[in-house]
This record gives structure tokens, C-alpha cells and sequence, in this order.
């Protein structure tokens, strides 16, 4: 190796130091009782400063400022996704009865009902088009769908058992394919499969991200991410984290991506400052069963959905939610 290589070698792993050394440290700072019951996502709402998490049979609310709880702000049978749109509208995937259903945000009262294929599961909005994206986990496709019309518009054929969407807000879309491990790439101006990249050595991807200052994808496989170069779409590396993740997150205001490990109990922070540098930072304890998340950017908050569980059968995942153990953490970065 050459001098010119060595220092090179030497500025990058000091630089590697530096960026590892400014990332917050994670602790627990906070505890909010809710009702026992299932969960899927949780969601921040910037606009009302809520958390909403899919529960039970309802979407369940907390306000971030007073730590007050709605425990059914409206009623979503099999909810999995939480939406917070302009003008205090909320649009959720109901897996019930297959269905988009947007809600008043403050009295819970049903705006419209959009039927999307089956097994409607994540979602976002997505600001370039005005649309809403419905990943339907059992069809194997992503429905467009108008907030404003309440209509779908489109859908568009991936196969495969869906989970997480993300966008790069140039007009493209990519999914996690779970049973495939795979990631596809969309683009909304044709609606169609553009690329599918198989993660090697990544299973069960759920959670995915798009960290844009690092040009990268990040999606979360059962103890590894797959950190995905967003540009040529291709698997970069694959990063060790906890064991059991279901979401990702991204935190822009401290460049991060933090994925809840709902097995391991832990929370990995990923650094994602920059291209081609993507690292685990850290495993920050947090408790079993927390395996999906919200995050306050403006604070940088997070907000763990979890329970307690008894023993897990021989050949089960988890054994009985322990009653009055569902809650949710709240971990806050500090220095």
C-alpha cells in the first residue's frame, strides 16, 4: 500500500471515530400505560405533536406534550399503518376489511373508506405525486390511492408478501419483499417494476429506510441491515444489528437510522452521514418485544410500542401479553 493510501486509510477511520464519538447516546427517559392489545406501527404526528400506534381494534393516541392517552380514537379492525395528513386527516390501513380509511385526527369520525387489495399493511405519502401508497402484504402489490378524491388511482403488480415502503422524493418508491428477500424499486411515473435486488444474506427484510445523505437504503433483515446504495442499486454491505426488528426509522435532523429490535430488546442506531460510510454506532437497551417505532424529528424521540409476555410455547414466537403490560417507551438521545 502506498503512503498516499495509508493516510488515506488513517483520515478515514479517524473520520470514522469522530462521527461514532457525535452521535447521541440513547437512554430511556419515560414510560406511557396504554390498554392491553396487539400493535403494528407507530406514527409521530408533527402537526398535532401525537403519537398514534395501530392496536388492538383502534388507533390508540397519546399527545407528546402531556403524555394524555385516547385509547380509541377510532376504530380500525386489524390496523397496521398510520397515516398523519394535512388538515388533521388520518389515513390508516385497515386489515379488517381491506381498506384505506381516512379519520378526523381529532374527533375520530370516518371520512371514507378506499378498498385496496389484500392485506393492506405499510404505507406513506408521497409528495411529489399527492398520492397515498398501500403496500398489500398478502396480494403482493402497491395501491395508489387520491386523499382527495378518496379513489384509487392505480396499483402496481410486485408479488411477493410486502412490508415497509420508503422514497427517495424523486419519484421513486421501493418495498421490502419479506418471503423473497428482496427490494423492489418502483417508479411512480410509469407504475412499474423498475429493479429488484436480492439481499444475500439478509432475512426477512421488514423495515426500510431512505437515508438521503448517505445516497443509501436501509433495510432491516432478522440481526443484519442491508445497506443498499440508492444510486446504483446494489447491496453495498451488510451491517450487524439486534435480532427481531419490524421497522425502521429515519431521525434527518441527526442523520441516523434507528431500527427497534423487538427480540434482542435493543434499539441499533445506524450513523448515516455520509455515502459509502454507513455504520451501527451502537445497541441501546430498551425491552423485549419493542420491534416497531415512531420518531419526533424536532427532538429526536423515539416511541417503542411493547408488553410483556409469558413463555413461549414450544414453537411459538411468544407466549401470552401479561395483563396491563402494554405501554410504550420513550428513549431520548442526549450528549
Amino acid at each position: 500500500m502506498s503512503i498516499r493510501s495509508l493516510i488515506a486509510a488513517a483520515i478515514s477511520v479517524v473520520f470514522a471515530v469522530d462521527v461514532a464519538q457525535a452521535a447521541p447516546i440513547y437512554t430511556e427517559t419515560g414510560s406511557i400505560a396504554g390498554n392491553d392489545g396487539g400493535w403494528d406501527y407507530a406514527t409521530f404526528d408533527p402537526g398535532l405533536n401525537r403519537i398514534y400506534v395501530s392496536h388492538a381494534d383502534s388507533v390508540f393516541a397519546v399527545d407528546a406534550a402531556t403524555g394524555q392517552v385516547t385509547p380509541k380514537l377510532a376504530v380500525a379492525p386489524h390496523g397496521h399503518k398510520v397515516l398523519a395528513l394535512d388538515g388533521g386527516v388520518l389515513a390508516v390501513t385497515v386489515g379488517g376489511d381491506n381498506t384505506l380509511t381516512f379519520f378526523d385526527a381529532h374527533s375520530g369520525a370516518t371520512l371514507a373508506s378506499v378498498p385496496t387489495a389484500a392485506g393492506p399493511d405499510s404505507a406513506l405519502f408521497d409528495a411529489g405525486s399527492g398520492l397515498v401508497l398501500v403496500a398489500a402484504h398478502r396480494a403482493g402489490e402497491v395501491d395508489l390511492i387520491d386523499p382527495k378524491t378518496h379513489k384509487i388511482v392505480g396499483s402496481i403488480a410486485v408479488g411477493g408478501a410486502l412490508e415497509e415502503l420508503a422514497t427517495d422524493g424523486s419519484g421513486r418508491v421501493f418495498v421490502n419483499v419479506e418471503d423473497r428477500n428482496e427490494v423492489v424499486a418502483l417508479d411512480l411515473a410509469t407504475r412499474k417494476v423498475t429493479q429488484r435486488l436480492k439481499l444475500e444474506g439478509c432475512d426477512g427484510p421488514t423495515g426500510l429506510v431512505y437515508a438521503p445523505d448517505a445516497y443509501a437504503l436501509v433495510a432491516a433483515c432478522d440481526g443484519k441491515a442491508a445497506i443498499i446504495d440508492a444510486k446504483t442499486f446494489t447491496l453495498e454491505k451488510l451491517v450487524a444489528i439486534g435480532q427481531g426488528p419490524d421497522g425502521a426509522l429515519y431521525d434527518p435532523k441527526r442523520r441516523l437510522v434507528l431500527i427497534p429490535c423487538g427480540q434482542s430488546g435493543v434499539l441499533s442506531v445506524l450513523d448515516a452521514s455520509a455515502p459509502g460510510k454507513v455504520a451501527l454506532v451502537a445497541n441501546y437497551p430498551t425491552e423485549r418485544s419493542a420491534r416497531t417505532g415512531a420518531l419526533d424529528p424536532t427532538t429526536g424521540k423515539v416511541y417503542l410500542p411493547a408488553a410483556r409476555y409469558t413463555p413461549a410455547p414450544a414453537g411459538a414466537r411468544h407466549g401470552a401479553m401479561e395483563p396491563g403490560s402494554f405501554h410504550i417507551i420513550v428513549v431520548s438521545p442526549g450528549d
